[in-house]
């Protein structure tokens, strides 16, 4: 992936590893030196990520209260180190706690002093059910999603034009979230809703996140290289496979784009066969609603054949006349009034409701690329998925149908006998939640990634996840209600010793706040804040078109830029400067945490306690 400097996109230059340069400089490895294609690992089929998994016995405590049983396993990971819990967070910070972490926005302190004085024994679990219910749940939590999405409303790279309908998909998101859709049909859905329910304009609109990343436009349309057109089409591929794999299953698929993966065991072959099942998806505007894009076409066509029998008759005027004095300038005009009189009538009449999205084709060969290069074709790959998941990945030849390949992964990424699907998405929610997940690299479950901190609360929670429907919301709750999440954030020198990154939890992670909830903050403080959901994103800019368009920030002086940072339209190339400055992410990346250190506390203002 390249990088954007000012308003201009600058392709990747990839070099060596740092290791290899000073290797060959050195003429020999330098010492405890390990390449990683050598370095020793346990076998692939015994990796922990790709066990099934099998529900654990909750662990009993001697001595321990009945209650929720993530308690029990952090409490016996915590005693086999001499450590224990963190009393309890006080009733303001708890408050705060929860508010930011499933609003994104602060508590009033009419919200503050309710909870205080509130003295029901459920309480707190009341305040967990309304934060729940409330929409700005869904704002707050589609934001982690467009992150692993790498969402923005224009398309990247050197031309960086505008995407004025991908906000639909941004709002799909927010309504998934705030109606707790399951979570294997919010996937199903973005990998083949168009196919699942073609007449279901929320279904078609869900595929906006193959279509969400960067996407090059010199190199798909202008270009007149067929050399650049095929590179630019195989990034196009590679950025679907590697958004899709990573964010559903951690997997680094795009490490196999030149060979065998190093570290995994995923083929070259098996990445190829992931590109085969994208190969006849094509990024672009399309209608949402089949039925109302007929019903407009049914509308408009007596108006444009009329239109046309009238550009005929002035036509005719002209090639019957000799001359100017020849022609029949009243009926010129009452022809010309009438034409008027249609292009109005097209005009005003309402246009069919768009989405930039993904548009179906009947799917071209791929072939293994040698050294992933589009100019040095193999093998024909079949649709497929990996071996590693233990699950069939053959989707099927040729013959099969576009919609048929996406239904096929997704129906492989959702089965519940995929043991990556459910622990990722668990993982991703207690990241979100402590500041660190239970393995603590989001989007890598393989060798190169984290071994999990506690294997069988991670494996109870994936179960548990299943059992509780997919509920998102479900698990939410789960966890915050937990004894775990409730904790103080008091340091404690002589636990710290023992375990100083807090991996154990002996204590609740003090957090940076997110760039947009700082943002969201200072709008609802101030009251301010617009709280209008959904729609066009607002534009904090002055748009000038040119070749590569310019996109100049302004002060955000009146209410329709004071909605919350959620709704803000997205430039990828041109971030925004005040929201860059704190965290807010490259949307050319894939971003599945941000910042580089999640332990890290902010001023005493900004910190989430």
């Amino acid at each position: 992936m390249g990088e954007t400097r000012g308003n201009r996109y600058v392709r990747p230059v990839k070099f060596p590893p740092t290791s290899s340069i000073l290797s060959a400089v050195a003429g020999v490895m330098l010492p405890g030196m390990l390449h990683a294609a050598d370095a020793p690992r346990e076998d692939p089929g015994t990796w922990w990520s790709v066990q099934p998994i099998v529900r654990p016995a909750v662990p009993q405590v001697e001595g321990a209260p009945p209650g929720n049983p993530i308690d029990a396993f952090i409490e016996v990971k915590l005693r086999e180190k001499g450590l224990m819990f963190s009393g309890g967070a006080d009733r303001r910070t708890l408050i705060r706690r929860l508010s930011f972490d499933l609003l994104g926005l602060p508590p009033s302190p009419e919200e503050v002093n309710a909870f205080v004085e509130d003295r029901r024994p459920d309480a707190y679990e009341q305040l967990v059910d309304r934060l729940l219910a409330s929409p700005r749940y869904g704002e707050r939590w589609a934001q982690h999603w467009l992150d692993i999405a790498h969402y923005a409303d224009t398309h990247g790279f050197e031309r960086d034009q505008r995407r004025d309908n991908a906000w639909r998909y941004r709002d799909y998101v927010i309504e998934s979230l705030n109606g707790d859709k399951p979570y294997d049909q919010f996937l199903r859905e973005q990998i083949a809703g168009d196919v699942l329910a073609p007449d279901q304009p929320a279904s078609v609109i869900a595929t906006g996140f193959l279509a969400a990343g960067p996407w090059d436009y010199v190199g798909q349309v202008e270009t007149k290289s067929d050399m650049l057109k095929r590179a630019a089409r195989a990034g196009d591929l590679d950025d679907m496979v590697t958004q899709v794999m990573t964010a559903t299953v951690g997997m680094t698929i795009n490490c196999a784009r030149c060979h065998d993966h190093k570290l995994d065991p995923i083929s070259q072959r098996e990445y190829y066969g992931l590109w085969s099942v994208f190969a006849g998806v094509r990024r672009g505007e399309r209608e949402v609603n089949a039925l109302e894009a007929k019903e407009h076409a049914a509308k408009a066509a007596p108006w444009i054949r009329e239109r046309a029998e009238i550009e005929r008759q002035i036509g005719h005027l002209a090639d019957d006349a000799l001359d100017l004095e020849d022609i029949d300038w009243d009926q010129a005009r009452h022809l010309q009034a009438r034409r008027a009189e249609l292009d109005r009538k097209i005009k005003t009449l309402p246009s069919p409701a768009k989405v930039y999205g993904i548009q179906s084709s009947a799917p071209e060969a791929v072939h293994v690329l040698k050294r992933g290069n589009p100019e040095t074709p193999e093998d024909v790959a079949t649709p497929g998925a990996i071996q590693w998941a233990t699950l069939p990945v053959s989707f099927g030849g040729q013959e099969m149908s576009d919609g048929e390949r996406r239904m096929a992964l997704a129906g492989w990424i959702t089965n519940p006998r995929n043991p990556l699907t459910r622990r990722v998405i668990v993982n991703r929610l207690w990241h979100y939640h402590f500041g660190q997940g239970i393995v603590n690299t989001p989007s890598d479950f393989g060798h190169g990634g984290d071994r999990p901190s506690h294997p069988e609360l991670l494996d109870w929670l994936a179960d548990e996840l299943l059992a509780r429907g997919w509920s998102i919301k479900a698990m939410h709750r789960l966890i915050v209600t937990s004894r775990t999440y409730r904790q103080s954030s008091q340091f404690d020198a002589k636990a710290a010793a023992v375990d100083a990154q807090n991996r154990l939890l002996w204590r609740a992670n003090p957090q940076r706040l997110d760039a947009e909830s700082v943002h969201d903050t200072v709008l609802a403080v101030s009251g301010t804040l617009n709280s209008s959901m959904g729609g066009p994103g607002f534009r904090d800019f002055d748009y000038t078109e040119a070749y590569a368009p310019i996109y100049r920030y302004i002060t955000a002086d009146r209410p329709e830029l004071w909605r919350r940072s959620i709704y803000r339209f997205v430039v990828r190339t041109t971030p925004q400067q005040f929201l860059t400055t704190l965290d807010c992410p490259n949307p050319a990346n894939l971003t599945p945490a941000r910042g580089d250190d999640h332990h890290r506390i902010a001023s005493a203002g900004l910190a989430q306690q």
